[in-house]
């Protein structure tokens, strides 16, 4: 983490983005979010939990 540190005081925030795919970052958090969401949703509905 120190190198991102560097990166985004140094030389600005686009050298960071120069490396690391953002959207793609932001995506695969949105679909792993979504599945847990329904796990759980799917837990507590099993329970009677869930309106």
């Amino acid at each position: 983490m120190q190198t991102a540190g560097r990166w985004g005081s140094g030389r600005g925030g686009d050298a960071l983005s120069e490396h690391i795919d953002f959207m793609s970052v932001r995506q695969s958090l949105k679909d792993q979010l979504n599945v847990m969401m329904k796990k759980k949703i799917a837990e507590d509905e099993a329970y009677g939990i869930a309106p």
